[in-house]
């Protein structure tokens, strides 16, 4: 029936111009309310579908600027796909993304530059998919002159739109449990770039729940490269033979599957890793790893897209916080992550 419903059947009914119709639904365009609820009424009871594609033709296109920090390449590729699929899906919708990237996670001057340029350059919002201690106060300066929404990270305070994120309590939960034996554990987690909201609350709910059960966080380091990893490594086994187990609370974690296999450890140390990329799939493989807790990020990457197209061209506010949902990758299901 929709089919035969077109914006003139519309406007005939209510005996009003077809273009009256068609403001209706244009987010922004001033129009009595009641007189745009009637209009958007009578369309839903005739059955006439918008072809919103048909409809953003004419318009102006959408421009979002997406910034990542590529400290973690496996990882940031998964956010890179998830933002691209988004893009394709939109793309008859005119919306169009821009890729930038800090390559230090700590260079906010060039966070801070970036972001006053998009505004300068007339983009409609701005998606960060990076975060250390000094991006909030970066956020917090433009977040009432550019809609803005993180990615895989939250810093609620910020004034940002709205975020896509982890869910780090429950991720941190299902850590502790898969790291338990029954006995007495010592633990070292490895967590991500210092500061980082993801890793900052998996941590505070990992050691909550790991000390109720009557076990030790031997030592925390904070890891942004795999060659400061292989440091800590050495620094955290000589300093506490102890250890029976490591928890990577980010994608960082081949070098302690390297560690542990090349000193003798395997078997004898459990590790649960996080993400899921072709160089540790190996390793859960072979037993080294006993699981990993994949969060998808190429969902949140994609969420976040499409929650922003929608509150910029339709006005649909979106939810504070978007969650995904962690999902535990052992040997037994790797090929489902993994083609």
């Amino acid at each position: 029936m929709s089919k035969n419903i077109s914006i003139v059947s519309v406007a005939e009914r209510l005996g009003i111009s077809a273009s009256e119709v068609s403001r209706a639904f244009k987010v922004g365009y001033p129009m009595n309310p009641e007189k745009r609820e009637l209009i958007k009424k009578t369309a839903a009871e005739m059955g006439y579908v918008r072809n919103e594609a048909a409809s953003r033709l004419t318009m102006k296109p959408i421009r979002f600027a997406v910034i990542c920090s590529n400290d973690f390449p496996e990882f940031d590729e998964q956010l890179m796909k998830g933002f691209k699929d988004a893009e394709r899906t939109y793309f008859a919708y005119k919306l169009m993304l821009s890729y930038h990237f800090v390559e230090d996670s700590e260079n906010t001057d060039r966070l801070d530059g970036m972001i006053s340029q998009f505004i300068d350059e007339g983009y409609d919002a701005v998606l960060i998919a990076m975060c250390c201690e000094g991006v909030e106060p970066v956020v917090k300066k433009y977040s009432e002159k550019i809609r803005i929404a993180l990615v895989n990270s939250d810093m609620p305070q910020s004034g940002r739109l709205f975020a896509a994120v982890n869910n780090t309590v429950s991720v941190a939960k299902i850590a502790a449990q898969l790291l338990y034996s029954g006995e007495k554990e010592s633990c070292a987690v490895f967590t991500g770039v210092r500061g980082h909201w993801n890793h900052v609350n998996i941590l505070e709910s990992f050691r909550q729940v790991w000390t109720e059960r009557g076990c030790e966080i031997a030592c925390v380091y904070n890891s942004a490269s795999e060659e400061k990893m292989r440091r800590q490594l050495e620094e955290a086994f000589s300093n506490h033979p102890e250890i029976t187990c490591v928890y990577a609370t980010s994608a960082l974690s081949v070098p302690i599957c390297e560690y542990i296999n090349a000193n003798g450890l395997k078997g004898k140390v459990r590790v649960v890793a996080s993400d899921i990329y072709e160089r540790l799939g190996k390793y859960i493989l072979d037993g080294t790893v006993c699981a990993a807790l994949y969060q998808n990020p190429a969902w949140q990457a994609y969420t976040a897209v499409e929650e922003m197209y929608r509150y910029v061209a339709k006005g649909i506010k979106p939810v504070d916080r978007m969650v995904s949902k962690p999902e535990i990758v052992i040997a037994a299901n790797l090929e489902l992550y993994t083609k």
